[in-house]
């Protein structure tokens, strides 16, 4: 069982160490939550900016994480 996470777990660390943008289902694994759940966030995100983005399952501080995953450079234009 810990051997069919560990490639993936080192790729997605090696992405964030080079500040590469990771995918949707890349944010989902390191996090350990729904796919779903991820794209809703961005969705949110995108659509409304940052202030409207809310979860009653993860803080301020890991959505804030999620979104810097996903837009390493900065905020999206």
């Amino acid at each position: 069982m810990r051997r069919r996470y560990a490639r993936p777990l080192r790729k997605i660390l090696r992405k964030i160490r080079r500040r590469i943008p990771l995918s949707y289902s890349e944010i989902a694994l390191y996090f350990g939550i729904e796919r779903r759940i991820v794209k809703n966030i961005f969705f949110m995100y995108r659509n409304y900016g940052r202030d409207s983005v809310e979860s009653i399952t993860l803080s301020d501080k890991q959505i804030d994480k999620i979104i810097s995953l996903k837009y390493p450079k900065g905020m999206i234009q």
